[in-house]
């Protein structure tokens, strides 16, 4: 579930100088990786990674790196295929009177990501929908798309990739503070509906993460599910998350944004689906239909 993060206000200056350099050259060197996205997805890691660096806050030393996960894509148990993602992005703070960490799944296209298998990933990537994004690779720019800009097969233009890892990304705005790569068991690991912590293990052999240190952070236990068992364990939120709405808002925007996600997720949408993903996409419309049905009586016993 997402939870604000504290980053000061120095070691986020640091890190926005460090992404906005990174990925000009980034896309200064397109062509180099242009034939294969996970070439790309490679010079992307290698150039916005770093080594752990420090900064002094009030006299107090704060210590980030960035690196990058990489999930193996090809062959029949490849992690991409359980989980639609090519990888993923943690942010962490250690501070001495706060901890946390923030996590984003990513699944990376040379040019536009639409299509039927975008779509097919997108959906199984819905499982972690509130913390999960697809990544654009153009001669233009880098850019950011969500789950449903996938879903809705075009009409979306995207955020440019820095704008979107500073503004919504670091800013907390999109992720979640219980999803976690382990790099020593190597599972991935997150919070389910059920308020249950799960782990999924997959053979991951390069990580992307955002570090910002002061204490270690203290490890938890997870229940090991297998690979198809991740649609019945999805990510834990609110119902405000589900359905992209702020506090306090009346029942007719509440209403619009039912009907606006029913319409990229209604099942009748996507017929040529295989039965899994078709049970995919009937689990998020019950998502949905609950989350609706509880801000709606949320909102009409306060009023």
């Amino acid at each position: 579930m997402r939870r604000p993060l504290y980053i000061p206000e120095p070691v986020r200056r640091a890190i926005e100088t460090h992404v906005r350099q990174r990925m000009a050259e980034v896309e200064e060197r397109y062509w180099s990786g242009a034939e294969d996205e996970d070439t790309f997805t490679g010079h992307l890691g290698a150039l916005l990674g770093t080594s752990e660096r420090k900064i002094m806050v009030s006299e107090r030393p704060w210590r980030w790196s960035i690196e990058y996960t990489k999930f193996r894509g090809r062959g029949k148990d490849a992690t991409e295929r359980s989980v639609g993602a090519d990888g993923i992005f943690e942010i962490r703070v250690h501070g001495i009177e706060f901890e946390g960490q923030k996590s984003l799944l990513f699944q990376s296209k040379m040019g536009d990501p639409h299509g039927s298998e975008p779509r097919e990933q997108a959906i199984r990537l819905s499982n972690w929908r509130e913390a999960a994004v697809f990544l654009s690779y153009t001669p233009a720019a880098i850019k950011v798309y969500s789950i449903d800009d996938v879903l809705g097969n075009g009409g979306a233009t995207g955020t440019a990739f820095a704008d979107f890892f500073l503004d919504e990304y670091l800013a907390c705005n999109v992720g979640d503070s219980d999803l976690h790569y382990d790099a020593k068991a190597r599972t991935l690991r997150w919070r389910d509906e059920q308020g249950n912590s799960v782990a999924a293990r997959f053979p991951v052999p390069r990580r992307l993460r955002i570090s910002i240190q002061s204490p270690d952070t203290p490890q938890t236990s997870a229940t090991l599910i297998r690979p198809e068992q991740i649609s019945e364990h999805r990510m834990d939120g609110s119902a405000r998350d589900r359905l992209g709405v702020k506090p306090h808002v009346s029942a007719d925007v509440i209403k619009k944004a039912k009907r606006k996600i029913a319409l990229l997720y209604h099942p009748d949408r996507f017929p040529n689906l295989a039965d899994e993903l078709k049970a995919v996409i009937n689990r998020r419309m019950a998502e949905f239909n609950v989350a609706y049905q509880e801000l709606i009586r949320d909102r009409g016993a306060k009023h």
